[in-house]
């Protein structure tokens, strides 16, 4: 993980923190890094989500597709470009 330089403050109702106390202890580590491991995973799993979406959309495109002589001989010219 990279150096820790910004801090954030929240507000948790007594039982949540109660919970989330327990949790940790449990782990066998501190409730901030519980807390940094559930917004990794969080922005992780959102991140996958966008791609799964982009993908979905792609396949949705219906793409002109032509020979594949002529589809190489236009992505070799690219290449050379």
């Amino acid at each position: 993980m990279s150096e820790l330089t910004k801090r954030l403050q929240i507000l948790l109702s007594p039982e949540q923190y109660r919970k989330l106390e327990l949790y940790a202890k449990k782990r066998k580590k501190s409730v901030a890094s519980i807390i940094r491991e559930a917004i990794e995973k969080l922005l992780h799993e959102r991140t996958k989500l966008e791609k799964k979406k982009a993908v979905e959309r792609m396949l949705l495109r219906e793409l002109p597709v032509d020979d594949w002589d002529k589809m190489e001989e236009e992505i070799m010219k690219g290449a050379i470009l």
